[in-house]
């Protein structure tokens, strides 16, 4: 049992890794450099992160499915589906068809390079999370939210520089800093 509850703190520790990681990197159409707070668009790269992140989703989901068995069982079923197909007859899932869907476009988005929008990325994570949820690995879905600003101008601290200007970005929760990135730019 202390085997089993050490995997879902794990687990639980790597979800919220990975929500703060979307939030950061697909929470904002802005990607890039954040000049005053805006930023310039490219959504190339946030498509691409989305996809490399739903394919992240599922591979700790699937980590996850170890909490529902036992070991012997998690080894014997040795595939994402067949895991899904014991939780799915064992009425361990809240939507098995949904979980195999996701599982499904996975394969598709790491096998044939199909990229997945952050809408689709979040349905994900919704469904996902709620499984999660259901097996009391992580609590409510945790409202991150990507921030970034640009302080006004100021003193340069350093010698040759007349002003700098420090630039925060990162993920907040309910308020406050759980991700936060600070660079400061010195201007001549």
């Amino acid at each position: 049992m202390i085997q089993k509850k050490a995997l879902e703190i794990e687990v639980a520790s790597t979800w919220t890794t990975f929500l703060q990681r979307k939030a950061l990197l697909v929470g904002h159409p802005f990607i890039g450099l954040l000049i005053g707070g805006d930023g310039i668009p490219f959504r190339p790269l946030q498509g691409s992160l989305a996809s490399l992140l739903f394919i992240d989703a599922v591979s700790i989901f699937d980590a996850a499915t170890a909490t529902q068995m036992t070991e012997e069982e998690h080894l014997k079923l040795y595939s994402l589906k067949r895991r899904l197909d014991a939780l799915g007859e064992a009425n361990k899932l809240l939507n098995a068809g949904a979980c195999h869907a996701i599982r499904e476009r996975r394969n598709e988005v790491a096998h044939q390079a199909i990229e997945v929008t952050p809408v689709e990325l979040d349905e994900a994570v919704r469904v996902l999370h709620g499984e999660l949820q259901s097996w009391q690995v992580v609590g409510p879905l945790p409202a991150y939210e990507f921030h970034a600003e640009r302080s006004a101008a100021r003193a340069s601290d350093k010698p040759g520089f007349s002003m700098a200007f420090d630039f925060d970005a990162g993920v907040k929760l309910a308020g406050g800093w759980v991700l936060r990135y600070r660079v400061t730019q010195d201007i001549e």
